[in-house]
């Protein structure tokens, strides 16, 4: 399956993609970090409003409709199973990742698991989960596999590149060398299955398990 061309296709230029994940780095770097930083959880879940907002706001702005941006489909069994299946390969590529990332920078990587630790466990376990496992399928997703993605449907025969690209936006938006390697795998998967299945239901998925089983493991 292919992604479906935006009714005002022109009007999304790829260009126009890269400076909008520009302004979600900086609008984390110094708009999410200073919630997270005074607020804690809180800061966390106004962090992700902050990107649906800002998905679903751009649309709105470049007269998309907003189910060509976020096409939500009834899910089939098959491409379920396949979802899965790839969150696996993904597992298996993130433990590389972190492999590599541990080897080269020990000290780092205790630091940022340390780090990454203290925030899913630091408010109750429903709170953590609802917040990690069950905010970013959503408003990451809008912004990553929606708004950010939209203007790279006009590279034409060309899925390996869009994935490739979104893969290494998703390394870069997380703001952390020592997890680039895991987060652009995942980032990575996240845009193939959007792209070949057409359907958010699947990425938003996908992501959800991947976070749920890393808050569960904490």
């Amino acid at each position: 399956l292919l992604m479906n061309e935006l009714s005002n296709q022109g009007k999304w230029q790829i260009w126009k993609g890269v400076i909008l994940q520009i302004v979600c780095i900086l609008l984390l770097m110094f708009v999410g970090y200073y919630m997270q930083a005074h607020w804690g959880m809180w800061g966390l879940v106004g962090t992700e409003l902050m990107f649906l907002l800002v998905a679903i706001g751009y649309t709105i702005a470049n007269k998309t409709p907003l189910k060509e941006v976020f096409p939500i489909k009834k899910p089939r069994a098959r491409f379920l199973l396949g979802t899965f299946f790839i969150w696996i390969g993904t597992l298996m590529l993130g433990l590389l990742g972190v492999a590599i990332s541990g080897f080269i920078f020990p000290a780092l990587m205790g630091e940022t698991m340390s780090g990454l630790n203290k925030v899913i466990t630091g408010g109750p376990v429903i709170i953590s989960f609802l917040v990690v496992a069950g905010m970013p399928p959503f408003c990451e997703e809008a912004i990553e596999r929606g708004a950010v993605l939209s203007p790279f449907r006009s590279l034409k025969n060309k899925d390996w590149l869009i994935v490739l690209i979104m893969g290494i936006f998703f390394g870069i938006f997380h703001l952390d060398p020592i997890r680039f390697l895991t987060t652009a795998a995942l980032g990575a998967a996240l845009t193939y299955v959007m792209v070949k299945t057409d359907n958010f239901i699947y990425p938003m998925l996908l992501h959800f398990v991947n976070n749920a089983f890393s808050v569960l493991l904490s």
